[in-house]
């Protein structure tokens, strides 16, 4: 079974998430603190994913003051 939340954040809080995630991979990396096939990949999806939805949130943002 695969659940979901909402959960809410600022793009501000997006922003530090996504250098957090990033300089945690960059460490696990240097110290080979995390397994290769999972957990790497997992931390990785869920920067990508908070990149695109900051992506969205921007560009809608910019659609409205286009308007």
């Amino acid at each position: 079974m695969i659940s979901s939340a909402n959960i809410k954040f600022t793009k501000a809080e997006i922003d530090q998430l996504v250098r957090t995630l990033s300089l945690y991979v960059k460490v696990s990396d240097y110290f080979n603190i995390l397994s290769e096939n999972e957990e790497k990949k997992q931390f990785i999806k869920l920067k990508d994913d908070l990149v695109k939805i900051k992506r969205n949130l921007d560009e809608g943002e910019q659609q409205v003051r286009n308007e």
